[in-house]
């Protein structure tokens, strides 16, 4: 298209594709604070769980960063898709309505035949 809005279908997926590549260690660091979050009750002594209860609260932090950029990543990831979506929808709606209002352009391979 000449207004500058076009889409490259393949190029997006390869941003797709190295957003998943990267994602990779954030997912990683959320596996990894659950299991420690999961250690907590090593941290009890003698029915006394003020420590497991501060590691729990910290853990609980601690995972929060990793989740909220994942959260972000996903979405953005999901507006990139239903952009191109919406642009090819658009480009093929402007297609379909170009050629409908100039047929005059296009012959039909029987009638050239003729």
């Amino acid at each position: 298209m000449t207004d500058g809005w076009a889409v490259a279908p393949d190029q997006v997926a390869g941003v797709l594709a190295a957003i998943d590549r990267e994602g990779e260690p954030l997912a990683g660091a959320v596996t990894v604070s659950e299991e420690l979050l999961a250690r907590k009750a090593d941290l009890t002594a003698g029915g006394r769980t003020v420590l497991s209860d501060a590691w729990a609260d910290f853990m609980d932090l601690r995972m929060l960063v990793p989740g909220k950029v994942i959260e972000l990543v996903m979405s953005s990831a999901q507006a990139i898709v239903d952009g191109t979506a919406a642009i090819a929808a658009g480009d093929e709606a402007m297609a379909a309505e170009w050629q409908s209002q100039n047929s005059k352009y296009f012959v039909d391979g029987w009638d050239a035949l003729r």
